[in-house]
Protein backbone atom coordinates (compact mmCIF):
# COMPACT_ATOMS: atom_id res chain seq x y z
CA UNK A 1 0.00 0.00 0.00
CA UNK A 2 2.48 2.20 0.96
CA UNK A 3 4.19 1.77 -2.19
CA UNK A 4 1.10 2.78 -4.89
CA UNK A 5 0.86 5.83 -6.34
CA UNK A 6 -1.99 5.69 -7.84
CA UNK A 7 -4.01 4.62 -4.74
CA UNK A 8 -6.12 7.51 -4.29
CA UNK A 9 -8.17 6.38 -0.80
CA UNK A 10 -8.73 3.03 0.37
CA UNK A 11 -12.50 2.61 1.44
CA UNK A 12 -12.32 0.58 4.33
CA UNK A 13 -15.29 -1.67 5.36
CA UNK A 14 -16.26 -2.73 8.97
CA UNK A 15 -19.45 -4.84 10.27
CA UNK A 16 -21.77 -2.35 12.07
CA UNK A 17 -23.84 -5.10 13.34
CA UNK A 18 -21.17 -6.47 15.67
CA UNK A 19 -19.07 -3.80 18.19
CA UNK A 20 -15.50 -3.21 16.04
CA UNK A 21 -12.55 -4.58 17.56
CA UNK A 22 -8.94 -3.34 18.50
CA UNK A 23 -7.96 -4.37 15.08
CA UNK A 24 -9.59 -2.61 13.19
CA UNK A 25 -8.35 0.84 14.80
CA UNK A 26 -4.97 -0.58 14.38
CA UNK A 27 -5.81 -1.44 10.62
CA UNK A 28 -7.10 2.46 9.67
CA UNK A 29 -4.29 3.97 11.85
CA UNK A 30 -1.64 1.95 10.22
CA UNK A 31 -3.35 3.01 6.90
CA UNK A 32 -3.58 6.89 7.85
CA UNK A 33 0.41 6.90 9.11
CA UNK A 34 0.93 4.99 6.09
CA UNK A 35 -0.09 7.82 3.90
CA UNK A 36 -3.44 6.44 2.72
CA UNK A 37 -6.93 8.50 2.68
CA UNK A 38 -9.47 6.13 3.82
CA UNK A 39 -13.42 6.45 4.42
CA UNK A 40 -15.15 3.77 6.32
CA UNK A 41 -18.22 1.97 5.31
CA UNK A 42 -20.56 0.60 8.02
CA UNK A 43 -21.92 -2.68 6.69
CA UNK A 44 -25.16 -4.84 7.56
CA UNK A 45 -26.62 -1.53 9.09
CA UNK A 46 -30.13 -2.67 9.05
CA UNK A 47 -29.06 -5.51 11.64
CA UNK A 48 -28.52 -2.51 14.05
CA UNK A 49 -32.39 -2.29 14.63
CA UNK A 50 -33.23 -5.88 13.86
CA UNK A 51 -34.62 -7.63 16.99
CA UNK A 52 -36.68 -5.77 19.07
CA UNK A 53 -37.40 -6.87 22.71
CA UNK A 54 -40.97 -7.35 24.05
CA UNK A 55 -40.80 -3.60 25.06
CA UNK A 56 -40.12 -2.77 21.72
CA UNK A 57 -36.27 -1.77 22.92
CA UNK A 58 -34.14 -1.58 19.81
CA UNK A 59 -31.75 -4.79 20.34
CA UNK A 60 -28.84 -2.30 19.80
CA UNK A 61 -29.24 1.40 20.91
CA UNK A 62 -25.93 3.14 19.69
CA UNK A 63 -24.91 4.98 17.02
CA UNK A 64 -22.12 2.86 15.43
CA UNK A 65 -20.50 6.32 13.80
CA UNK A 66 -19.95 7.99 16.67
CA UNK A 67 -19.19 5.00 18.64
CA UNK A 68 -16.29 4.66 16.35
CA UNK A 69 -15.10 8.59 15.76
CA UNK A 70 -15.20 7.94 19.74
CA UNK A 71 -12.63 5.27 19.79
CA UNK A 72 -10.76 6.57 17.05
CA UNK A 73 -9.88 10.02 18.84
CA UNK A 74 -9.00 8.38 22.09
CA UNK A 75 -7.16 5.34 20.54
CA UNK A 76 -3.45 5.36 22.17
CA UNK A 77 -1.22 7.28 19.66
CA UNK A 78 -4.20 8.42 17.50
CA UNK A 79 -3.46 10.66 14.58
CA UNK A 80 -6.83 11.73 14.72
CA UNK A 81 -6.89 12.63 18.71
CA UNK A 82 -3.37 14.54 17.80
CA UNK A 83 -4.97 16.35 14.85
CA UNK A 84 -2.42 15.41 12.42
CA UNK A 85 -5.24 13.94 10.62
CA UNK A 86 -9.02 14.24 10.26
CA UNK A 87 -11.78 12.05 10.96
CA UNK A 88 -12.77 9.98 7.61
CA UNK A 89 -15.64 10.44 5.86
CA UNK A 90 -17.77 7.28 7.00
CA UNK A 91 -20.92 6.01 5.66
CA UNK A 92 -23.74 3.66 6.94
CA UNK A 93 -24.72 1.06 4.82
CA UNK A 94 -26.94 -1.52 4.32
CA UNK A 95 -27.93 -4.16 0.82
CA UNK A 96 -30.62 -5.59 2.75
CA UNK A 97 -32.52 -2.17 3.02
CA UNK A 98 -30.39 -0.61 0.09
CA UNK A 99 -29.19 2.20 1.92
CA UNK A 100 -25.99 4.20 2.24
CA UNK A 101 -25.27 3.80 -1.34
CA UNK A 102 -26.11 6.89 -3.27
CA UNK A 103 -23.72 8.92 -0.44
CA UNK A 104 -20.75 6.60 -0.96
CA UNK A 105 -21.48 6.76 -5.46
CA UNK A 106 -21.60 10.23 -5.09
CA UNK A 107 -18.44 10.32 -2.34
CA UNK A 108 -16.64 8.53 -5.22
CA UNK A 109 -17.29 10.73 -7.62
CA UNK A 110 -16.17 14.00 -6.06
CA UNK A 111 -13.32 11.82 -5.39
CA UNK A 112 -12.26 11.44 -9.59
CA UNK A 113 -13.39 14.98 -9.59
CA UNK A 114 -10.81 16.09 -7.52
CA UNK A 115 -7.84 13.73 -8.97
CA UNK A 116 -8.65 14.67 -12.46
CA UNK A 117 -8.52 18.65 -11.43
CA UNK A 118 -5.20 17.99 -9.25
CA UNK A 119 -7.02 18.92 -6.25
CA UNK A 120 -6.60 17.18 -3.03
CA UNK A 121 -8.95 17.50 0.02
CA UNK A 122 -7.29 19.22 2.51
CA UNK A 123 -7.01 16.10 4.67
CA UNK A 124 -5.13 14.68 1.91
CA UNK A 125 -1.72 15.54 3.20
CA UNK A 126 0.85 14.23 1.77
CA UNK A 127 3.59 11.79 4.24
CA UNK A 128 6.51 14.46 4.31
CA UNK A 129 4.18 17.15 4.62
CA UNK A 130 2.55 15.30 7.43
CA UNK A 131 5.55 14.63 8.81
CA UNK A 132 6.92 18.04 9.08
CA UNK A 133 3.60 19.35 10.84
CA UNK A 134 3.89 16.17 13.11
CA UNK A 135 7.83 17.39 13.88
CA UNK A 136 6.86 21.21 14.52
CA UNK A 137 3.80 20.61 16.43
CA UNK A 138 6.29 18.40 18.50
CA UNK A 139 8.70 21.02 18.65
CA UNK A 140 5.98 23.85 19.85
CA UNK A 141 5.08 21.29 22.54
CA UNK A 142 8.80 21.18 23.52
CA UNK A 143 9.15 24.67 24.13
CA UNK A 144 5.89 25.31 26.02
CA UNK A 145 6.82 22.91 28.75
CA UNK A 146 7.98 23.37 31.75
CA UNK A 147 11.72 21.84 32.75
Amino acid sequence: IESRRMCVEIMYLIDASQRFQELDLDGMKWLTDSGCNISVVLTKSDMLFEGRNRSGIQKYDYDPISALEKAMLQMQASPWGFGTAELPEMFLTSAKQRTGRQQILEHLVDVQQRVRLGMKREWWPSKEKQMMENAEKNRAVRLQSPK
